[in-house]
C-alpha cells in the first residue's frame, strides 16, 4: 500500500480530487465506454467532492456508484447521497443516468442489494470499479463493513444488507467488490484515525479495514492520521486551481 502524507485536509481533499481525475483521463485514453467510480459518505470526502467539483472530469463519460449508504429517506442528512449530492452531483454537469444511488427506501432491502449489484455488473460489463474511494473508522470499520456484522464473512454477493449499525441499517459493497476495485483510494484525516490507519497499513486482518486487499492501493493521510506511520515527508500543496 502506497501512503501519501498531506499537510492538512484541504490539501488532501484536493490531492484525491486530482488523483481522480489523473487517473480518469489516463484510463479513458486507453479505452472506449465508461469510467466508474465508486464513493463513500463522510465529512473527508464532502471536501473532495467539492474540489473534483471545480475540475474538468469528463462527466457525460463517468458514472458514480455508492460504496455504502444509510436506510434513510430520500434527502434525509444521514444518506451519503445528500452529500453527495449537495457538494458534487449538483455542481457538475453529469447526466442523471449516470447517477446510481443505492435503493436502500425499498421495502426489500434483499432484493434490492441483488438490483444495485445487477445495475453495476451491467454498466460496468462486468468488469471491476476504475477506482473505489473508502473512508475509515475509529473502530476500524470501511464502507459500512462494520466489526462482528455477518457482511464481513458474504464471498458471493457484491452488495449485501448490515444490521443496524451506529444506529441506522446499512447497504454496502461487500469484500469481493471493493476488493476486485482497479485502483482504491483511502482517505483518513485527524488525530482519532492514527492507530486505525497504522492496523490498515499493516493490513490486520482483526479490523474489518485491514481485511482489503492493498494492492493498487493509496492511503492518503493528513499529518495527525498519518502520525504513527513512516510515510514520506507531507506532499507540497497543490496550486489552487
Amino acid at each position: 500500500m502506497e501512503v501519501r502524507s498531506f499537510v492538512d485536509a484541504r490539501d488532501l481533499a484536493r490531492s484525491a480530487a486530482k488523483l481522480i481525475l489523473d487517473h480518469c483521463e489516463e484510463t479513458l485514453a486507453t479505452r472506449p465506454g465508461c469510467y466508474s467510480l465508486g464513493v463513500s459518505g463522510g465529512r473527508t470526502p464532502q471536501v473532495m467532492f467539492r474540489e473534483l467539483a471545480a475540475l474538468p472530469m469528463p462527466w457525460s463519460r463517468v458514472h458514480i456508484f455508492q460504496v455504502d449508504e444509510r436506510v434513510a429517506p430520500a434527502g434525509d442528512g444521514d444518506r451519503n447521497l445528500t452529500q453527495l449530492t449537495d457538494c458534487l452531483l449538483e455542481r457538475v454537469p453529469i447526466p442523471s443516468e449516470n447517477v446510481h444511488p443505492m435503493p436502500v427506501e425499498s421495502e426489500d432491502l434483499v432484493a434490492a442489494c441483488r438490483r444495485y449489484e445487477d445495475e453495476l455488473l451491467r454498466v460496468t460489463d462486468g468488469a471491476a470499479l476504475d477506482i473505489l474511494q473508502l473512508g475509515l473508522g475509529d473502530d476500524g470499520h470501511t464502507a459500512s463493513l462494520a466489526p462482528g456484522d455477518p457482511i464481513l464473512e458474504i464471498a458471493d454477493r457484491g452488495i449485501w444488507c448490515v444490521d443496524a449499525f451506529n444506529g441506522l441499517a446499512r447497504m454496502s459493497m461487500t469484500y469481493p467488490f471493493i476488493n476486485r476495485a482497479e485502483r482504491l483510494l483511502w482517505l483518513a484525516v485527524g488525530p482519532s484515525k492514527a492507530e486505525m490507519c497504522r492496523r490498515l497499513a499493516a493490513s490486520d486482518p482483526t479490523i474489518p479495514a485491514g481485511r482489503v486487499e492493498p494492492k493498487n492501493a493509496i492511503l492518503l493521510v493528513d499529518r495527525e492520521a498519518g502520525q504513527l506511520l513512516s510515510p514520506p515527508a507531507p506532499q507540497e500543496p497543490l496550486t489552487p486551481v
